[in-house]
């Protein structure tokens, strides 16, 4: 009887122990993003969506962990955004494949390091802002030149010259800023469509002759910080400043030109021919 009871004790030892298991496993599993996302997918959304504050979905949200995300076979997708800052743990590898009517992704606020798109051929609108990549050809080597017309990539670790962009013909909006890209802006005469373009804390430090797209809205930045070489050509701009505000004049503001308004005002002055 002592000897049963034992046994019975034991196996409600085991018993608890594996339920406890199974609970953490479960969890682990409902908190996983891929299955978050796989669920999503199950329905053929057009969009995935996981920014923007939400009470009732942030607290879904915030548990939300994996640092890796594919997505594959979703035929009607159009739009993936994920904000790092939602979620419970930031993405370092993230994979798109064959998503036909993909159009857009943005995964801003993560440390990715690595991305694979195959298979997209809509893709036109892509946001890596503040992320780890550094693999410039790699990245643009998967996107179509043809179809792309806004990169944003803010915020990263490339160390690179614009010639890479050179064939991207249909890009529209440009963000290279707080990277290492260097040399001159040359390469961007190429793109006569593009608007609007950001590469304040770079070091890019010439070429201001070639920048002369039109409507083009560029922004390189206005403190003059001496730890990036983007301040030769932020000095040469901000002399012809005026305040879009006047209210702005006060020394507690910080100063904000229209760099294309400036840029204009350069041109007419330096340039002559190119």
């Amino acid at each position: 009887m002592i000897l049963f009871q034992a046994w019975l004790l034991a196996l409600y030892g085991l018993y608890k122990s594996i339920a406890c298991f199974v609970e953490l496993i479960a969890k682990e599993i409902m908190s996983s993003l891929q299955v978050f996302v796989d669920k999503k997918l199950l329905f053929d959304p057009t969009e995935i969506v996981i920014a923007g504050f939400d009470a009732n979905e942030f607290s879904e949200w915030k548990n939300l962990k994996g640092d890796g995300l594919v997505i594959e076979n979703a035929s009607i997708l159009q739009k993936v955004e994920i904000d790092g800052r939602y979620i419970g743990e930031k993405l370092r590898t993230i994979s798109f494949m064959n998503c036909p009517n993909l159009e857009e992704i943005k995964f801003i606020h993560h440390e990715l390091v690595a991305v694979t798109i195959k298979g997209c051929p809509r893709l036109h609108d892509v946001n890596f802002y503040n992320n780890r990549l550094s693999d410039l050809d790699g990245l643009l080597g998967q996107l179509d030149p043809e179809i792309v017309a806004s990169i944003w990539l803010v915020g990263n670790q490339f160390k690179a010259i614009l010639e890479p962009f050179v064939k991207f013909t249909e890009i529209v909006y440009l963000g290279v800023s707080e990277n290492r890209f260097y040399g001159s802006l040359e390469p961007l005469q190429k793109l006569r469509k593009l608007s609007y373009f950001m590469f304040e804390k770079t070091d890019i430090d010439s070429g201001l002759e070639y920048l002369d797209i039109d409507p083009c809205d560029v922004c390189c930045g206005y403190d003059e910080d001496e730890r990036y070489k983007v301040v030769t050509i932020q000095r040469a701009l901000n002399k012809y400043g005026q305040f879009d505000n006047q209210e702005l004049n006060k020394k507690e503001e910080k100063k904000r030109f229209n760099h294309s308004r400036n840029l204009i005002k350069w041109r007419e002055e330096h340039v002559k021919a190119v």
